[in-house]
């Protein structure tokens, strides 16, 4: 058997190679990890640091991400910031982000599209950005958005107005309020109130006129009933309908039976909706207006400046438009109710829609609403009886109503639509 010995000096050698090696890809990888830190972000990580940077309101850093060159002072930039208020400014989260390049101008500019989407309480708000960078000094940087040129023409804006105010007991005792105490209810009157079938779901559309002589705020609630009068299910008109009227005004409502969400989704959506699950037949339909006296809720100083319907490259429809505020209130948000109507101004159904920025007193606001499909809605034969305190005055069918009619594209379901607004204003 022939035993090999082994060096003493070239184990020693193998060893301090194995160290040498060791040491070499261990520190490999750290530096490369601290140069790819040190290298400057791409125009995309550029963008996403942005836009991640006024998510979390860290005003410096995203201040720091534009142009140089361009920008204007910090102040400044803060200011033309915050005078934009609205949905998204103060009440929205960014919810997803995807940028990608768009154009390649040379080896210094580059332009970029922002696909963001904002969740707020009320509604989903998918924005899209196209942003100018600039290479300076090995760093990308963005070009600061144009700020607002048309500025109002008057220093100071007058509008007449009328007030109210609701005294409550007329006459200062300590006994029991008195008739006499008690404010009158507005008398209402519902002008058109209809059932319509949406994949089996009976959903109640109509409209509801204030005829009386004080401002009201009016609360629409529906019920459905079986053949044997039992109750399947009641609800109001929550967020379709404009609940604050002045006299004389009318406004389209609109009710959709729904149940307590079961909570398997934790996920939050503003737009969940849980259907009613109806265990029989619906045979009839009541619909009641009730309304109190209001001071509140009815400024009128928003008002539709243009507006037209596109069609869409798929097929569908978007309404285009401009709101302006004539009033002396910013309208913090503005929201639009869109109605359609048939042919003889009866609404066949109704969308709500909030902008996503406010608009200040004399100044405009542009929107863009993705209209809905009806053309699978079905109007169902269904008694709807109602109760209202209000008598149809002679010529009912004319009331005045301050509204936008647009007429519809060809082949629409629906021949017009309704366009009335209102806003929440700020404190």
């Amino acid at each position: 058997m022939v035993r090999k010995r082994f060096s003493r000096k070239a184990s020693r050698r193998r060893q301090a190679l194995r160290i040498i090696v060791l040491a070499v890809v261990l520190g490999y990888f750290p530096a490369q990890a601290l140069a790819s830190a040190l290298e400057p972000p791409s125009p995309v990580e550029a963008v996403e640091e942005y836009y991640d940077h006024l998510d979390f309101r860290r005003w410096e850093l995203a201040y720091d991400a534009l142009d140089p060159v361009t920008k204007p002072d910090y102040e400044l930039w803060r200011l033309q910031v915050s005078v934009r208020g609205g949905m998204l400014a103060s009440y929205a989260k960014l919810d997803s982000l995807d940028v990608e390049v768009i154009e390649r101008i040379d080896e210094k500019r580059v332009r970029v599209r922002a696909s963001l989407q904002y969740l707020t309480a009320l509604n989903w708000y998918p924005i899209e950005r196209v942003h100018l960078l600039h290479l300076r000094n090995g760093k990308w940087f963005i070009e600061p958005d144009d700020t607002e040129v048309s500025i109002p023409p008057d220093q100071l804006s007058r509008r007449a107005d009328i007030d109210y105010v609701i005294q409550g007991r007329r006459r200062v005792t300590s006994g029991t309020t008195e008739l006499t105490d008690v404010q009158d209810r507005p008398e209402l009157f519902i002008k058109s109130a209809d059932v319509v079938s949406v994949g089996g779901e009976p959903v109640i559309v109509g409209e509801i006129v204030n005829l009386d002589v004080d401002p009201g705020d009016i609360t629409i609630s529906g019920l459905l009933r079986n053949a044997e009068e039992d109750v399947l299910g009641r609800y109001n008109a929550t967020e379709h309908i404009i609940h604050a009227i002045r006299p004389r005004e009318s406004t389209p409502f609109l009710i959709r039976f729904e149940e307590v969400a079961a909570g398997q989704n934790l996920d939050f959506d503003p737009f969940a909706f849980e259907p009613l699950k109806l265990t029989d037949g619906v045979e009839s339909v009541e619909v009641y207006a009730k309304g109190v006296v209001t001071t509140g809720g009815l400024y009128r100083g928003l008002g539709v400046n243009r507006a037209e319907v596109t069609e869409n490259a798929d097929g569908s429809h978007q309404l285009v438009g401009e709101l302006r505020n004539d009033g002396v209130q910013e309208a913090v948000i503005p929201r639009l109710l869109i109605s359609f109507l048939d042919e003889s101004g009866r609404v066949m159904w109704v969308q709500n829609y909030y902008m996503e920025y406010s608009i200040r007193s004399q100044r405009t606001g542009s929107f863009s609403v993705q209209l809905e499909d009806i053309s699978d809605h079905e109007l169902v034969d269904l008694d709807v009886i109602e109760f209202h305190n209000g008598i149809a005055p002679p010529g009912g069918e004319d009331i005045a109503r301050l509204d936008a009619l647009i007429p519809a594209p060809p082949g629409a379901p629906y021949a017009s639509i309704r366009i009335d607004t209102s806003t929440f204003l700020g404190q």
